[in-house]
């Protein structure tokens, strides 16, 4: 998983020549799974990222370009996904509360026949 924390503003990325995506939004995280396109046992990887600010700055982030982290996460084939996990309260008390967790478990090892 390539993890952008904050790229301002509109942003386009692509790995080994292969187009990921595009990411209009300058203030919120986005993230692609790679496991398509990334080269395994050992061979470099190329990733290329195009950032575009051809419109009014806002007034929060007048700069542009990648402003915040980006992460390579390599996960088992079974693992939690990006935002897999979400907790509702359902009842809140000063005694005792109630919330419901729901959690998305991904499983990439199970190819159909």
């Amino acid at each position: 998983m390539l993890r952008f924390d904050g790229v301002y503003n509109e942003c386009e990325v692509w790995l080994n020549g292969h187009h990921l995506g595009f990411h209009p939004n300058g203030y919120t995280p986005f993230n692609y799974d790679v496991t398509d396109f990334s080269n395994k046992n050992g061979k470099q990887n190329m990733i290329a990222v195009r950032v575009r600010n051809e419109g009014i700055n806002s007034r929060w982030y007048s700069g542009s370009g990648i402003y915040r982290h980006v992460w390579l996460t390599v996960t088992d084939r079974v693992h939690i996904p990006v935002w897999g996990v979400g907790i509702t309260s359902k009842k809140l008390g000063n005694q005792s509360s109630q919330v419901d967790l729901k959690i998305k478990v991904q499983d990439q090892s199970f190819s159909p026949m």
